[in-house]
């Protein structure tokens, strides 16, 4: 999904997104429970790991559509301060 479009074949990115709804309906539940973050009240590490896989999704906007509540927790934790200071250092923003 990081590959330019022009690079991507279609029925391999087609694939990879269908495979990524499970993983993300699964987020999605764990953000349900309750506290906007992974663990709860309080952003964690756990919100920071999965935030930088989630990252990697940035080509594929139909799919985070498919998941509003990912797709808001996602915003908030690229929000903070150090999210964005870490992509900066990473050349990723």
């Amino acid at each position: 999904l990081t590959l330019p479009p022009e690079e991507q074949d279609a029925a391999i990115r087609d694939g990879a997104i269908k495979r990524l709804h499970r993983p993300l309906g699964a987020l999605s539940a764990a953000l349900a429970k309750g506290g906007g973050w992974l663990m709860g009240g309080r952003f964690t590490v756990a919100d920071l790991n999965a935030a930088c896989a989630v990252f990697y999704l940035r080509g594929a906007p139909e799919l985070m559509a498919a998941f509003p509540a990912v797709q808001e927790w996602y915003a908030r934790c690229t929000a903070r301060q150090g999210f964005r200071e870490m992509l900066r250092l990473r050349g990723e923003s």
